[in-house]
């Protein structure tokens, strides 16, 4: 006994001795230049010493207040830790030249009585990174008055809901103040009070840097009245008195208004989103790849009024940018609102220079119900004060079309010939003019939206675009232009973007407007694709088609055929070979399309352009010519191999190649001393290749013999074995999808996030029901919502998650990218590279392609997956079940009741998916090296 205490105490002391030398052995991660602090007072003494580098980090009980931060002559950070400041406004001054980053903190202004942050050092720089700032109900968010050689700059900031009575609600600008604003969000703000600026972004006599990348102003409003000179317009930005340099870069500037919504009305309510009074002095203005939609001026200028004034004045380039459905009310009785944009020259003398270059300008108005003169300008309007003082404007290498004017009776003036520009009537129809503008002008219009985008009412779309914007990233949308259509080649004039790429940063070649489009163009020659009809507003910018038009009898032009199909790309992008039997239904004569070529009188197909072959999109069209010849037919022959009764199945079908072949049954097949497994292409082979159900896909002549297995007369073996084997192979299946009280199961149906998450809940579980606690992260679900569980369930386990706003949406319909996530997540599966082309640039792209590696989904005939497409109950029973290794034919449950659907119809594609996922059953494997099943009665 004291052998083993000593034996104990030595081994206590050596683990001991061990950890101890482990200990100052081991590196510890502790930043000698972190300092954590607890109130304000250590954080400005903290400040005040900093050195160079260091990190201030809030502590969790940090107690706010007002402060005042002498700017350091050093590079320190001050790191909110996700802090919420709350009471107290931050001042930062002094002429440190230092750089100060605060970053990870909220403020709430809800109780702070000024503007909640103010910036006015003289030098150095300040960075706000990652910040909140909401809840001002008087003074604003941010004041930057700063010295011309200090700059500020916010990088994903997200100011919103602040009201600023007779002043910015966002961000006021001192005149010499330098911002950089990037990835950011401002919305929700409203100015009020009267004759201020008091757009979301303010300022008077501005003469400093104001650059704008990658941002999103959404919904903010400029409510002050006019009492003298300004009030009331730029929901967005009002600048008055502009001397300076405004840069506005890869935006979104969406649904932002003027005062004028209670009828008070006045001729300042002007630029919806961007309010501009006077710019003079050699100030510009520069927008690029930016886009304005549903802006509101109730008076001109839907998402900008512009004022140029004295010599020098103003200088104005847009280019690469989206103006659509934005308006201009024009209430105050002028008839030159301009629709999107107003440029207005204030005096004869006064030099003002606005281009508008490679933009596209689509269903903006000019005028409204109230209207009592001929509007001009639906999309541009030029006005001035003054002798020789209209504006003018340089349009080169854009796009107008349906924008709209009301007429003096207080309707939309369909006949008028200034739908796009208040002072040009000549119609460029591209095909090498400077730009496509007045195609639809007057009562008989040559051309149509449709002509141009190939839908009736274009709208805006991701359209694969690379670019983002806002704290919360989400896409530059842009609009689709059709494939072959006047907008699609045609430029080549010499004013042209730079860098020479498109708004959604693809390169540019010749097309017109803010989006450049390549394609594949695929020729019948001679033939036609029998595809059904396009909708009106079925083109998604991924392919397109339609009939050609051709003369009858009485002369009139009527449809066609279609002889003619455009996969549509970017230039330098990958897309895929289409297949001219599979996706393009060729038809011609007995013939099929065997290939494609370059050469239209080929004979043989180019075998670079074999049907699935990866093309890269080029900058001119690449047009490929069917090739047509007689396809090869190929048979199934069974052979029973041996067989000494029965009746071997006969298959009369002729195949084409790639065809699918669903093997026959071979009941009542026999063989003296054998029993009848299955089917083999090998008529030697002993394992089971195929059973009845199972599908291949044909590439030649095949026969399949029949597969044989001695019999073993022992009875008492085969029953006892046969019964062990069922015992122990006998498996369960749960049912995972359920029909409705109506008796549907509703495949074609969409299905929510909420009912996805109770599928893959229950089926991860392998459960029929789970019980698990409510609770969940998301504001928008309930402890008592039904589904609650199962979101609880699926966040822990991280199969499903919600979306950055911090909601899980659980009635949205989940979209095929969404899904394969899931699925993705459920297996474990890394992630892979993608072939679909609408898919690589997609956030899921990298699931998708997992699961398409393991071919448990499937793209669409035209080589896309379309990821935002909703799926349906069916979609999701196929993948589920493919991913599951759950598959059943007719065979399989013979004389087993199963649940009927009133929708559910046998010979569907989803049919037996459906049966599968809404039974539960027990199974054996019809044949151990295949998947089938063999349902057991229980």
């Amino acid at each position: 006994m004291e052998r083993v205490t000593k034996m104990i105490r030595h081994s206590s002391l050596f683990i001991a001795l061990m950890a101890v030398f482990i200990i100052i052995m081991t590196p510890i991660a502790i930043n000698a230049e972190n300092n954590a602090v607890s109130n304000v007072e250590e954080l400005k003494s903290a400040l005040e010493a900093a050195i160079d580098g260091e990190i201030i980090v809030l502590g969790e009980d940090f107690v706010f207040g007002d402060i005042e931060l002498e700017m350091p002559n050093v590079n320190v950070i001050i790191d909110g830790n996700n802090n919420i400041w709350d009471s107290g406004s931050t001042t930062i001054s002094g002429e440190g030249t230092g750089n100060l980053t605060i970053k990870n903190l909220k403020y709430d202004g809800t109780n702070i009585d000024n503007a909640i942050i103010t910036v006015k050092n003289s030098k150095g720089n300040v960075l706000f990174e990652n910040v909140e700032i909401t809840g001002s109900k008087q003074f604003g968010a941010m004041k930057i008055d700063t010295g011309r050689d200090a700059k500020t700059e916010l990088r994903k900031v997200w100011i919103h809901d602040n009201i600023g009575e007779n002043t910015a609600p966002a961000i006021w600008l001192g005149q010499n103040s330098n911002v950089d604003i990037t990835n950011s969000t401002i919305e929700n703000n409203t100015g009020t009070g009267g004759g201020y600026e008091t757009g979301s972004i303010s300022s008077k006599n501005y003469k400093g840097n104001l650059n704008i990348c990658n941002s999103v102003f959404r919904n903010n409003i400029n409510k002050t009245v006019n009492t003298g000179v300004v009030g009331g317009g730029g929901g967005a930005m009002a600048l008055h008195y502009f001397y300076g340099n405004l840069n506005i870069e890869n935006s979104i500037f969406d649904g932002n208004h003027t005062n004028g919504e209670n009828g008070n009305m006045k001729s300042t309510y002007d630029g919806g989103a961007i309010y501009i009074l006077d710019g003079r002095d050699g100030a510009t203005f520069n927008v690029t790849g930016s886009t304005f939609v549903n802006n509101i001026a109730y008076d001109d200028g839907g998402a900008m009024m512009i004022q140029g004034t004295g010599n020098p004045g103003l200088t104005t380039q847009i280019t690469n940018s989206t103006f659509f459905n934005n308006k201009a009310y024009g209430l105050d009785g002028a008839n030159y609102a301009g629709g999107a944009i107003q440029f207005f020259k204030n005096g004869g003398s006064s030099k003002m220079t606005n281009n508008v270059l490679s933009s596209t300008f689509v269903g903006n108005e000019a005028g409204n119900l109230s209207s009592t003169t001929e509007q001009r300008g639906g999309a541009i309007g030029l006005s001035g004060a003054g002798t020789f003082s209209m504006a003018a404007v340089t349009r080169n290498d854009s796009l107008f079309i349906g924008n709209k004017v009301y007429g003096k009776n207080s309707e939309i003036n369909n006949a008028s010939n200034y739908k796009d520009l208040s002072n040009y009537t000549t119609t460029q129809a591209g095909e090498g003019k400077a730009n496509v503008i007045n195609v639809d002008k007057g009562a008989d219009p040559v051309y149509s939206p449709k002509d141009i985008f190939g839908v009736t009412e274009p709208k805006l779309s991701t359209n694969g675009s690379k670019v983002k914007a806002g704290y919360l990233p989400e896409p530059v949308q842009t609009i689709m232009i059709k494939p072959g259509g006047i907008a699609d080649n045609g430029y080549d004039g010499t004013e042209k973007p730079d860098p020479f790429v498109d708004q959604r940063d693809f390169p540019r070649y010749q097309d017109y407007g803010a989006v450049e489009i390549s394609n594949i163009v695929y020729y019948a020659n001679g033939g036609e694709f029998a595809l059904a009809e396009l909708g009106d507003n079925e083109y998604d910018g991924t392919f397109y088609y339609e009939k050609d038009e051709k003369t009858n009898e009485t002369n009139n032009e009527i449809a066609d055929k279609i002889t003619k199909y455009y996969s549509v790309g970017g230039n330098g992008n990958e897309g895929v070979i289409v297949d001219g039997i599979k996706d393009l239904n060729g038809q011609k004569d007995d013939l099929v399309i065997i290939g494609w070529s370059e050469d239209p009188d080929a004979l043989e197909p180019d075998a670079k352009y074999s049907f699935g072959e990866t093309i890269i999109y080029e900058e001119e069209d690449i047009e490929l010519y069917a090739v047509w010849g007689k396809i090869q037919k190929y048979e199934v022959i069974y052979d029973g191999n041996g067989h000494t009764a029965g009746n071997v199945p006969t298959d009369k079908t002729e195949y084409d190649s790639g065809d699918t072949v669903e093997v026959l049954y071979g009941k009542g097949l026999e063989k003296e001393g054998y029993i009848f497994k299955g089917w083999s292409t090998d008529k030697y082979s002993e394992k089971v290749q195929y059973v009845a159900g199972d599908t291949f896909t044909i590439e030649e002549n095949t026969t399949l013999y029949a597969v044989w297995e001695k019999d073993d007369y022992n009875m008492y073996f085969l029953i006892w074995d046969w019964n062990k084997e069922t015992e122990e192979s006998t498996q369960n299946h749960k049912a995972y999808i359920n029909g409705y009280p109506d008796g549907r199961i509703m495949p074609q149906g969409e299905i929510t996030r909420g009912e996805v998450a109770a599928i893959i809940a229950r089926l991860h579980a392998d459960v029929t029901e789970i019980n698990y606690g409510v609770a969940t992260p998301y504001s928008d679900v309930k402890d008592s919502d039904w589904y609650a569980k199962h979101i609880s369930y699926v966040t822990d386990n991280n199969l499903m998650e919600g979306y950055e706003d911090g909601e899980f949406k659980p009635e949205e319909k989940i979209t095929r990218a969404e899904y394969a996530t899931v699925i993705a997540r459920f297996k474990g599966l890394e992630k892979a590279d993608t072939h679909f082309n609408d898919s690589k640039t997609h956030w899921a792209s990298g699931n998708i392609g997992a699961v398409y590696s393991k071919k448990w989904i499937e793209g669409y005939p035209d080589g896309t997956f379309k990821p935002m497409n909703n799926i349906t109950r069916a979609e999701v029973a196929a993948m589920t079940n493919k991913m599951l290794d759950r598959r059943v034919n007719q065979i399989g449950f013979e004389n087993i009741s199963i649940k009927k659907f009133v929708d559910l119809e046998y010979g569907q594609w989803y049919y037996f998916d459906i049966v599968e996922a809404s039974n539960t059953h027990d199974y054996i494997r019809q044949n151990d090296n295949y998947i089938m099943e063999k349902w057991v009665k229980k």
